[in-house]
């Protein structure tokens, strides 16, 4: 299989042989692979095979391939100023500025990472937009709209497909519906609702599938302490009580107008939660099964 996806990569190469004749084309993409994507770009100047290699994106396919995995932080810290920050090499790199009208400027956003995009999603004057930076090109470019716009959602993302779900549409509702989008093809797919309509809701990808918890039901304050687990090979949701403890214990306890989303990160498969406002820190583990 590897072997295959190399030769997939020679053929948009250009000229594979001006890679590094010395050691072969072969070698020379087993090289690359193993370089950190943050000196791709220097890389890329050296030649047109070596920039046709980066930018076609199939470099990145084999890297997921081969299991060849980089996290990086994106924030933004400016108004249409984003940095990107590689924590191995301890590196900071300016991302170019985002080119936005005003309305998307001033109005809130919401960011994903996912495959070799960063996605942010806010409002243009028109309506609903999203805008995505590419590793390939180091630019930004309009992103593929959703099926149902939405914001204060859930999301993570996994390799080059993300999910998000829930969140409110335009026109104030909750949402229940849920679409998954694949960075590769630059689509999106809808999925089948979860069980409960929620918004300021958070998700994660955990043994190999999506989890949302917490957020706000319906009524707009209602704090929900169940979560949803999607099988992505079933397509099928399931509820799980009590998988994000309300402040006092309860659903529909007490009013969560203006509280932010639960805040949770898996890390080994474990999901660790921390309570900002109680400075409590927990942790829960789900083993699917």
């Amino acid at each position: 299989m590897e072997g295959d996806k190399q030769k997939n990569v020679h053929k948009h190469a250009g000229d594979s042989s001006l890679l590094i004749p010395q050691l072969g084309p072969d070698n020379s993409i087993n090289c690359l692979v193993r370089l950190s994507r943050s000196d791709y770009g220097s890389v890329a100047v050296l030649n047109r095979s070596f920039r046709s290699l980066i930018k076609n994106g199939e470099l990145y396919q084999l890297r997921r391939k081969m299991g060849i995995i980089e996290h990086w932080i994106y924030f933004s810290c400016e108004i249409l100023k984003w940095v990107a920050f590689d924590p191995n090499r301890d590196r900071m790199m300016q991302l170019p500025k985002l080119s936005v009208d005003t309305c998307f400027m001033l109005s809130d956003k919401e960011s994903l990472t996912v495959g070799t995009e960063l996605l942010v999603f806010g409002r243009e004057i028109t309506g609903p937009a999203i805008y995505k930076y590419s590793i390939l090109t180091n630019s930004w470019l309009k992103g593929t709209k959703m099926n149902t716009s939405r914001c204060l959602f859930g999301s993570a993302s996994v390799g080059e497909i993300a999910i998000l779900a829930g969140g409110c549409d335009q026109h104030g509702n909750t949402l229940s519906s849920a679409e998954l989008y694949n960075s590769d093809t630059e689509t999106w797919e809808v999925l089948p609702d979860m069980n409960t309509p929620r918004r300021m809701c958070s998700a994660v990808f955990m043994d190999g599938k999506f989890y949302v918890l917490g957020g706000v039901g319906v009524d707009k304050k209602t704090q929900l302490t169940c979560g949803e687990e999607f099988d992505l090979k079933a397509r099928k949701w399931t509820k799980i009580t009590d998988m994000y403890p309300s402040r006092n214990g309860r659903d529909g306890a007490n009013s969560v107008i203006g509280a932010a989303p639960p805040l949770i990160a898996v890390v080994n498969n474990v999901l660790f939660a921390a309570d900002y406002a109680l400075k409590v820190r927990g942790e829960n583990t789900r083993r699917g099964g």
